[in-house]
């Protein structure tokens, strides 16, 4: 089966979004090879980010998937949750 990455770049409200250069973040990931699709959205873990998250992984076929976000330990179960409803 072929690698399909999905990376998703949360900016966390200003909480990230003002201290990293997610577009140089961006520019970087984006050419390695599997990688599927890049995005950045500003909350991920709120419900709207959740339903984008989930409608994406089934848009572009994702095998794997990375999160750049806020700590594991407030939202690993919120994303965990999303790639199997996701059928990741």
């Amino acid at each position: 089966m072929e690698e399909k990455i999905g990376v998703y770049i949360c900016e966390c409200g200003p909480n990230i979004a003002e201290n990293v250069d997610i577009d140089k973040i961006i520019d970087v990931v984006s050419p390695l090879p599997s990688v599927e699709v890049v995005e950045r959205y500003r909350l991920l873990c709120s419900e709207d980010g959740k339903k984008f998250l989930k409608q994406s992984i089934q848009e572009h076929g994702l095998t794997r998937l990375v999160i750049a976000a806020c700590s594991p330990k407030q939202h690993e179960s919120t994303f965990m949750k999303v790639c199997v409803d996701a059928g990741l």
